[in-house]
């Protein structure tokens, strides 16, 4: 596959890439008809096709910038039905806010795109590569579109009130958006719209909010802050964790709470112990080891969604193995590879025994799996200490961890170094894996 030439071909591909992203809204016309499972599994079947199928066509797809330098955008194309399907597992009572969220995220991102690339010398957010004019255009698409979705799905609200929700949810988009984050817009920006919509038009069958929550609200955000101050995490880390965080503690309680706290504190010993060995060996982690957004969603969507979706449907005990399962996985990562960069002895892949350098993908070390097998357990131990699951269950659990850390090498062995997953897609999928199966395990 061939890159067009910069100048008209590169104007044409960035003008057929944003309506193609806008159109893939017409989808929630169906919202309408659908039920909550019907719409998931159709956004479950979008991602799988974008995931498998997409990027085996010969698609020109890519972004450039003003140069005609190629920046893939498989990513973005991947997230966008994933964020949809986080929508609907969101707010399967409110689909109307679904379709706000999701009006939001298909019109939203290609009318700021295009301000963006037309004028390229207009004023920016400070500290922000985006412009004050494309936030603006931003705010005016996807209110359009949250509204023109309201409308069609009848909102039992008056016209007033729908036109003030469709902004307002369209404003926090935009301004999420515009925040140095690090991160696609293809997640956030959609989220916050949807939420606006949906607490501001609240539905009977919605639940109520945990009673502990507002404790959550401020214990979390003290650790992001206190996080943020000693340098363990970027701005972006800090607000997206604190978000993650929440949601652990609003699903799981305080017991929740402390096996994050346990995942972050063992996360983060392990990075900054033998930091200057890893930087040596060339395997150290960027920014003296400070986690970006992207790491902590990676790391913490999985068990934050399983504590969401047990609170929304009422089953703390599905979401507590999903959640403990998810952060052992997480933890036992960490470990192996912050350990096994360090101390690790000649790591080899996974398959085959082949020798690799220190901190290729899908290596190994004994050092490194013997740290990630503690770590799991450790993980197990805060789950049973702190009371969330039994001392049994989470001997399983920290062994589904485990396996959820050598899946993950498996997926760097295989994908990620053929350049078809990154490594933060590797970790988010190897903690999904560990969740799914606790969940599935438990039933028997």
């Amino acid at each position: 596959m061939t890159a067009p030439a910069a100048g008209e071909g590169t104007a044409a591909a960035a003008s057929r890439r944003r309506l193609v992203h806008a159109a893939m809204v017409a989808w929630a016309l169906l919202l309408r008809w659908l039920s909550a499972p019907q719409a998931a599994a159709l956004a479950a079947a979008a991602l799988i096709f974008n995931t498998a199928v997409l990027p085996r066509l010969n698609l020109d797809l890519s972004k450039r910038s003003a140069t005609g330098e190629r920046a893939a955008a498989w990513r973005g194309i991947r997230l966008y039905p994933f964020t949809v399907l986080v929508l609907i597992a969101l707010f399967p009572h409110q689909l109307y806010a679904v379709a706000a969220g999701w009006a939001v995220l298909a019109l939203g991102d290609p009318a700021a795109s295009w301000w963006g690339e037309t004028h390229p010398g207009a004023q920016r957010w400070p500290g922000s590569s985006k412009t004050l004019g494309g936030s603006l255009c931003y705010g005016l698409a996807g209110a359009a579109g949250a509204l023109a979705f309201l409308a069609y799905l009848q909102v039992p609200a008056a016209p007033r009130e729908m036109v003030t929700v469709a902004v307002l949810a369209a404003a926090a988009a935009a301004g999420v958006e515009a925040l140095p984050l690090g991160l696609d817009d293809n997640f956030l920006p959609p989220l916050a719209a949807a939420g606006i919509a949906a607490l501001a038009l609240a539905h009977p069958a919605a639940p109520r909010p945990p009673a502990h929550l507002i404790e959550g609200f401020a214990v979390c955000g003290g650790l992001a802050v206190a996080a943020y101050g000693l340098r363990l995490v970027t701005l972006g880390a800090a607000l997206s964790g604190w978000a993650l965080a929440v949601a652990i503690y609003g699903g799981l309680g305080r017991g929740g709470f402390a096996c994050l706290l346990a995942f972050f504190v063992l996360g983060a010993g392990a990075t900054k112990l033998g930091y200057e060995r890893k930087r040596r060996r060339g395997a150290a982690e960027a920014r003296g080891g400070q986690r970006d957004a992207t790491q902590v969603l990676a790391n913490g969507l999985a068990p934050a969604a399983a504590a969401a979706l047990g609170w929304l449907a009422g089953a703390p005990a599905p979401a507590a193995l999903a959640a403990v399962a998810a952060l052992a996985a997480a933890t036992s990562d960490t470990l192996a590879s912050e350990i096994g960069q360090a101390w690790g002895r000649e790591p080899v892949l996974i398959f085959g025994g082949q020798r690799v350098a220190v901190g290729s993908d899908g290596g190994i070390s004994a050092v490194g799996t013997a740290a990630g097998l503690a770590g799991a357990a450790l993980l197990g131990i805060c789950a049973a200490a702190v009371g969330l699951v039994p001392w049994p269950t989470a001997a399983w659990l920290a062994g589904l961890g485990f396996a959820g850390n050598l899946w993950d090498s498996v997926l760097g062995a295989v994908w990620e170094r053929r350049g078809e997953l990154s490594n933060d897609e590797v970790n988010f999928l190897a903690t999904l894996a560990a969740a799914l199966a606790a969940v599935l395990l438990g039933r028997l």
